[in-house]
């Protein structure tokens, strides 16, 4: 059924047609005469796995085989006398009626919906024609593509470099600053005053002086009047951070929810949370305003503690050198128990903060005073992010300037 025959395709250019291709086409041809449709006979072709004659030889093989002609220029006898292929002259049209054992085997029309849809489809392309262009070689893409693949290596290679020499110098930092907090608390346990020093250039602004006489830290005001600062330390040893929070009633941090925002992660209205604390204090529960912990930055074994202050009256000269940050409402008179000038040399030295909640104008003062803005809304699962914030700068801020202090 697969022999070539004498038939050439393409109006005799082509390959040679096989014998069953022929037969199939006649027989096809004969049965659908009146209604003859190419489309139906692709498709037959298909499901039966067998060439098709093209629409450009139809005529030309039909009318050989019915008998309208008897040769054809599409029909190389030659070859056949010359023996150069193994090819079998056309059958004639007395042969076509008789069913062959081949015929007979032919795979059938497709029954399944999948089959008949997949013979609808032609098939232009594959993966090797689709590279074969007339004007354009893809020879090179094998070495463009390993070209870019090594410049991918090669910036891989960069970026984990720069994270192993970041890695580096972070550990340097840590080391450094782990020496000179060792020498600050040497200085401490020695009783020396050389880092609290009021000449120093962190403190020149200060309006602290040493009373002889008294024997006492006094501030002095523009009217003359004096301030005794007190003798003993507020905060617990000298290595411990100091946080100022405001005391008025209208601010959205004071010492009554600081702790449940700072370390709880969750902001509470200062009212709801100082009615809180007075119920728990009647029941006979008290509860540690004052204290923050959180863990170490220096010593991931330890936790660190943070002091919170609202009324700036109980710092003495020493616990002044530990205030780390100040949360300011706006109002200019919150300052007027600093030991300052003004409020621009207050966040000089230390970290200012400004708790406000979203979508409310800010205050022409917290325009201008170098504070960091915190917003609070109203979903509590964004307090945690407002939180880490704080949390980011202060370490920050301390890092380069309070670096004789435990955080």
């Amino acid at each position: 059924a697969k022999a070539k025959t004498a038939w050439r395709l393409n109006k005799g250019k082509g390959s040679h047609l096989q014998l069953d291709s022929m037969v199939f086409f006649l027989k096809h041809f004969n049965k659908h005469k009146e209604n003859f449709k190419y489309s139906e006979y692709i498709k037959a072709t298909r499901s039966r796995n067998i060439t098709m004659v093209k629409r450009v030889d139809h005529k030309a093989l039909r009318e050989y085989l019915t008998g309208v002609v008897d040769t054809d220029d599409c029909q190389n006898v030659d070859e056949m006398k010359l023996g150069q292929t193994a090819l079998v002259q056309p059958l004639r049209p007395s042969d076509v009626g008789r069913d062959s054992k081949e015929s007979k085997d032919l795979p059938q029309k497709p029954e399944s919906l999948g089959q008949r849809i997949m013979l609808m489809e032609r098939k232009l392309t594959d993966r090797n024609t689709m590279l074969s262009h007339p004007n354009i070689s893809f020879s090179n893409v094998g070495a463009l593509f390993k070209k870019i693949q090594k410049e991918v290596n090669k910036e891989s290679d960069r970026a984990l470099k720069r994270k192993q020499h970041e890695a580096k110098d972070r550990r340097k930092s840590h080391q450094s600053s782990s020496s000179k907090r060792s020498k600050h608390e040497h200085h401490h346990r020695k009783g020396s005053r050389d880092a609290y020093d009021t000449t120093s250039k962190d403190w020149r602004t200060l309006k602290i002086r040493y009373d002889k006489t008294k024997k006492r830290h006094v501030i002095s005001d523009h009217d003359g009047k004096k301030q005794y600062l007190p003798q003993r330390n507020y905060a617990p040893n000298k290595f411990t951070p100091i946080i100022i929070v405001p005391t008025g009633h209208t601010a959205l941090i004071t010492k009554w929810n600081a702790k449940k925002f700072l370390q709880g992660k969750k902001y509470v209205n200062s009212t709801d949370a100082k009615r809180s604390y007075k119920q728990k204090e009647k029941e006979g529960s008290k509860m540690e305003l004052t204290i923050v912990s959180r863990d170490s930055v220096l010593n991931a074994n330890k936790k660190a503690k943070y002091l919170i202050v609202d009324e700036p009256k109980k710092l003495s000269y020493q616990d002044w050198h530990q205030v780390v940050a100040v949360f300011a409402t706006g109002a200019k008179w919150q300052f007027g128990d600093f030991p300052f000038e003004s409020p621009a040399e207050v966040f000089a030295r230390a970290r200012g903060f400004h708790v406000t909640k979203k979508g409310q104008p800010l205050k022409d003062t917290i325009k201008v005073w170098n504070v960091y803005k915190l917003y609070v809304g109203t979903q509590r699962h964004e307090d945690n992010a407002t939180v880490y914030a704080f949390w980011e700068e202060l370490v920050r801020w301390m890092q380069a300037k309070f670096n004789y202090l435990f955080f």
